[in-house]
């Protein structure tokens, strides 16, 4: 089982570096992986779509990473249960005997 991954996601050429914690179930936008370095100040209107596109890029980032964590979730919570039936089912046995 990972404890961490870096995902990178690409979208409308923007490539989104997600640093996944799995054993936090937490999250980060990374910059050090990625491409690029983004500035949001001090910019005019020639540079407004661009961040339009960039902030799509995370929103689309963001949405797979929630994905990959809830299902990271499910599987914890699906082995967790089969170790308590196992449990269950030992302790079952051995009273039988």
């Amino acid at each position: 089982m990972k404890l961490q991954e870096i995902k990178t996601i690409e979208h409308k050429g923007i490539s989104i570096a997600i640093k996944i914690d799995y054993r936090r179930g937490t999250a980060s936008l990374v910059e050090e992986h990625s491409n690029k370095t983004w500035r949001f100040v001090d910019r005019g209107l020639e540079y407004m779509n661009s961040w339009l596109t960039i902030l799509d890029a995370m929103q689309v980032a963001v949405t797979e990473c929630k994905k990959i964590l809830e299902a990271d979730l499910a599987e914890k919570a699906r082995l967790k249960e089969d170790l308590i039936v196992g449990a269950l089912l030992a302790e079952g046995e051995r009273k039988k005997k």
